[in-house]
């Protein structure tokens, strides 16, 4: 199985986020990437929130049982 290649993202927050970011991030020796990523994914693991990776025809396919 070949790896996800990483992605740019780009989003504006206010100067408070960015402190409590850099704040948290140097507190848990982790990058500030790393930090939000650990955040999202305990969030989305304690909330039930999944996705799905299939393409979109995949999961139409799917849905219709053909595929």
């Amino acid at each position: 199985m070949r790896a996800e290649k990483n992605i740019s993202i780009s989003f504006r927050v206010s100067p408070r986020f960015k402190r409590l970011l850099e704040a948290s991030a140097a507190r848990e020796h982790r990058s500030q990437t790393n930090m939000l990523e650990t955040l999202l994914f305990a969030y989305c693991d304690a909330h039930d929130v999944a996705v799905t990776t299939d393409p979109p025809a995949q999961r139409a396919a799917q849905a219709q049982g053909v595929a």
